[in-house]
């Protein structure tokens, strides 16, 4: 059997793989009260978040013009038709 280290095991447990592909290719929007409000990106992938005391997932967005960025899915919300936005803080 292999071995696991504990960061491992906790973080398996905190997030559960499945909510990771659950957002692979979905569209992410600008938040509605910006001037990005019409772009779309698409998630590349999902991962839990590195930072120290993060248990959440931080999506990996590509956007039209090539730039990428790693919002938490706690920052998002999801629309109607299943797409998500960028909240404002």
């Amino acid at each position: 059997m292999k071995k696991r280290n504990l960061h491992d095991v906790v973080r398996s447990m905190l997030v559960p793989t499945a909510n990771k592909d659950m957002y692979v290719g979905r569209r992410v929007y600008g938040a509605a009260s910006s001037r990005f409000a019409e772009v779309c990106g698409k998630v590349l992938q999902a991962s839990i978040c590195e930072l120290q005391g993060g248990t959440g997932l931080k999506l990996h967005v590509l956007w039209p013009d090539g730039k990428r960025t790693y919002p938490l899915v706690s920052g998002t919300r999801t629309r109607e038709n299943g797409d998500l936005e960028i909240l404002c803080p």
